[in-house]
């Protein structure tokens, strides 16, 4: 029943200490589900105890919870501590925790950070309201005279609290006064409000005796303080904890922890500082936020301090071949007793980093103050390197160049090494950079890629070749880095903690080693009839040390149908059935004997389809789904997000059925961007090329990404349930098996998703950065055969379909 407006003005209310009882708390959530007509279900869940939240919150309803990550250790040099800390960070930002990490690490390789708590000063400034401004001056002069009875007034209600000095600042008719503290391990703002009524309560009974001062009254607090606010007085003279923290970074860590120079950082932050002075900044830092609000919220700091306590100045200078950066932090408003600090898990954190209780203040005032410069420097290099600039260069830098690599000696060792036939090789034009890996590896200076080679006349004749392909692939870790950048600069940074976290679902792990090693395990099983389908392999070469990983195979520039992803209505009848009968011809070579597969799955070199996996990586595929249904609203509809949500649960019965069809090695890049047709005199053959993604999983897989790519509009078309069963019929009769018309479409509709949510996801993204010519017409074309195979799931309609 909706709330009524009346109701919609009064909150529930309890008396006293009732308003943490159960009865209470539920009242107060009925009438917010009421009002606002949802639900508060996660709210209202707590490991909190409501009767110990007394002076922490009022109207208590639930908890808001914040991720925590561990960050560091960061090595401190202090005098409250001597070691490696691991620090708590609560957020849910992206890439601060990792960027911390990569910070911290670089410091500690330049020997730790160097920390110097200087003070400690909470001040509370009330504001005296004089009758005119002779009383203003002539009372700045009595309480100057009277400092030590005032502080013996102040300090007389607190065991801890120790007034040392007040700063006086006359303004016409009124005086303001700035009384600092020393307030042991509390951030003290209660304290010195309660400490400072006292002192101004025994002035104006002092005042009563002197009536040349007429002082109309007072304010406990006119603002003077800076509390919660950015203010110049912080930062010159401090509220709070002032430290400092200083760090020494050889050029030679930097370059290797953070890929930039010191003569990099130096000037960019000098930059920085001019930015800083036109945009009228109060101090200039990078990222002092961040640390401090993380290892707020995470510590229960006052959180409403984080901009005051986030001033602070960064510097950094040459040192020889080093830079050194320099950090100072004015106002730290922290504490470690009272406040939030006792809750539960925020004494935990507190715990973790050996700050939890009396004594322990200034040691997270070094804690936080080396974070910050860690975070700083971190950022610093990211923002010099540009990161996702570099994680794209780094495919070309740092490794032997072209000239080096596409020389006949290098040719000469992975081909014919007892030989040495090569005396010459030069490039030769090919218009095809096939495969999504080489796509994103593509670089004119860069060794990476394929490339087209012509041997000298010599060696033709030895060699019985003219020309081949040398395809040269870098580690798959470098892919995976460039796509954790895609996901980086999608602005999602919850998509970019996914990636990094379940990418392996998307199939690219270890396939810099994948063909090498699948061609060398067919050829060891004498297996020609599978070999017959692709490029004739010459020579394989793995280099670690370097990254390089070779292939050298047969130059397919004589068969016809090469790279036609763009020009599907090159493919007619005869040809796509040719496609379909040597795809058959793949999957059933190893549909009775996956063992002979299962060293290259033990090395990691084959993966292996698992449910299990699938939904392991659950959340990153729905988010990734999400975030391309809003970046391309009329290429991906919200159904489809709605589909990969319900496919990917562990009551699917799409992912049941897969589980249970009959796996076997699949292409898994089966599409006509690396297919071609070979012709001879025996006639017509398929040739698939670019094994780099195989898998083992169901043979579905391979044939719908096949016919959404050789099938110019799918939407309509009238050949492809002739195609599937053409297919499944060339598949029976080679396997010996007769595979159910429901079961097969079942897994056929789960294969279409599952290629969806992995590899067209992954396409997606990658049409941010890299535009892919052929993504609007295959994505379209998918997700028409989805709609397709769903309108198909009644067994009648299907038992029609397959007669």
């Amino acid at each position: 029943m909706p709330a009524s407006e009346k109701m919609k003005r009064r909150l529930p209310t309890a008396p006293g200490y009732a308003q943490y009882k159960e009865d209470a708390i539920q009242s107060r959530l009925d009438w917010c589900e009421q009002v606002s007509e949802t639900t508060l279900s996660n709210v209202s869940r707590s490991h909190l105890d409501p009767q110990t939240l007394a002076g922490n919150i009022e109207n208590y309803l639930g908890a808001v919870h914040v991720p925590i990550g561990l960050a560091g250790p960061v090595k401190i040099n202090g005098e409250y501590i001597n070691g490696y800390v691991p620090v708590p960070i609560a957020t849910t930002e992206g890439c601060l925790v990792s960027s911390i990490c990569r910070g911290a690490k670089a410091c500690e390789l330049g020997g730790g950070i160097d920390v110097h708590v200087i003070a400690q000063n909470m001040v509370r400034a009330p504001a005296f309201i004089c009758d005119d401004m002779a009383s203003a001056v002539a009372l700045q002069k009595w309480v100057e005279a009277n400092h030590s009875a005032i502080a013996e007034k102040a300090e007389s209600v607190s065991s801890v609290a120790k007034l040392t000095r007040i700063e006086p600042q006359v303004f016409g008719d009124s005086l303001h006064l700035r009384f600092c503290y020393e307030t042991a391990d509390a951030a003290g703002q209660n304290m010195t409000s309660a400490t400072t009524w006292i002192a101004c309560e025994w002035i104006m009974e002092q005042l009563k005796q002197l009536p040349h001062i007429g002082v109309k009254q007072y304010l406990i607090e006119g603002n003077m303080a800076g509390d919660k606010k950015v203010n110049a007085l912080s930062l010159t003279r401090g509220r709070g904890v002032s430290v400092t923290a200083h760090c020494r970074i050889p050029d030679s860590v930097l370059k290797r922890i953070l890929r930039v120079t010191s003569d990099q950082l130096v000037e960019s932050w000098h930059q920085g500082e001019i930015g800083a002075a036109c945009a009228g900044m109060v101090s200039t830092n990078l990222n002092f936020a961040n640390v401090v609000a993380g290892i707020f919220t995470a510590t229960g700091q006052d959180i409403a301090c984080v901009h005051e306590s986030s001033l602070g100045t960064l510097k950094a200078r040459k040192d020889g071949d080093a830079i050194v950066i320099s950090v100072y932090m004015p106002s730290l408003v922290i504490g470690t007793v009272g406040g939030g600090t006792g809750l539960p898990t925020q004494n935990e954190c507190l715990s973790l980093m050996g700050c939890a209780g009396k004594d322990k203040v200034k040691r997270l005032a070094e804690i936080i103050a080396a974070t910050c410069l860690c975070l700083d420097l971190s950022t610093g290099a990211a923002i010099v390197s540009n990161e996702f600039v570099q994680a794209h260069e780094r495919l070309g830098r740092n490794r032997p160049k072209p000239e080096q690599t596409l020389s006949a000696e290098y040719f000469n060792q992975v081909l014919y090494p007892d030989y040495a036939w090569l005396e010459e090789v030069r490039k030769v034009e090919l218009d095809t950079n096939n495969g999504v890996i080489n796509t994103l590896v593509s670089n004119t200076e860069s060794v990476y890629g394929i490339h087209r080679l012509a041997v000298d006349s010599s060696a033709t004749e030895k060699m019985g070749f003219e020309t081949f392909i040398a395809k040269i692939k870098p580690h798959s870790d470098e892919i995976k880095l460039l796509g954790a950048q895609l996901a980086h600069i999608s602005g999602d940074d919850t998509l970019s903690g996914l990636y990094q976290a379940q990418a392996k679902v998307l199939g690219f792990d270890n396939a810099h080693r994948r063909e090498i090693a699948l061609f060398s395990h067919l050829n060891a099983l004498g297996d020609t009839e599978l070999l017959a389908l692709c490029p004739q392999v010459y020579g394989s070469h793995a280099d670690d040390k370097s990254q390089l990983y070779t292939l050298l195979m047969e130059d397919l520039s004589h068969c016809s149908h090469l790279d036609t992803i763009n020009m599907p209505t090159l493919w007619q009848e005869k040809e796509i059935k040719t496609a379909l009968r040597g795809l058959a011809k793949i999957h059933a070579s190893y549909f009775d004997n996956l063992d002979a597969l299962e060293p290259l799955v033990i090395s990691g070199c084959l993966d292996k389809f698992c449910a299990d996996s699938l939904l392991e990586s659950k959340t990153l595929l729905n988010r990734i789904t999400e975030y391309n249904h809003q970046r391309y609203p009329d290429l991906v509809p919200e159904s489809i997000v709605a589909r990969v949500s319900a496919f990917i649960d562990s009551d699917s019965t799409l992912l049941k059925a897969m589980s249970e069809f009959p796996l076997c090695l699949t292409h898994n890049d089966f599409n006509i961007r690396n297919l071609a047709l070979r012709h001879t005199e025996a006639g017509t053959q398929l040739v698939a090329y670019d094994w780099e993604l195989a898998c083992i999983q169901n043979p579905q897989r391979d044939v719908i990404e096949f016919l959404i790519s050789v099938i110019d509009q799918v939407a309509g078309n009238q050949s492809l349930q002739e195609y599937i069963e053409y297919y499944r019929g060339e598949l029976q009769a080679l396997t010996g098996y007769k595979y159910e018309s429901e079961s097969f479409y079942k897994v056929l509709l789960g294969n279409a998703i599952y290629l969806f949510a992995t590899r067209f996801n992954a396409y997606l993204m990658t049409n941010n950065v890299f535009k892919l010519e052929f993504i609007d017409r295959l994505t379209t074309n998918l997700l028409s055969f989805i709609d397709l195979l769903e309108g198909q799931q009644s067994e009648s309609q299907l038992e029609n379909l397959a007669s």
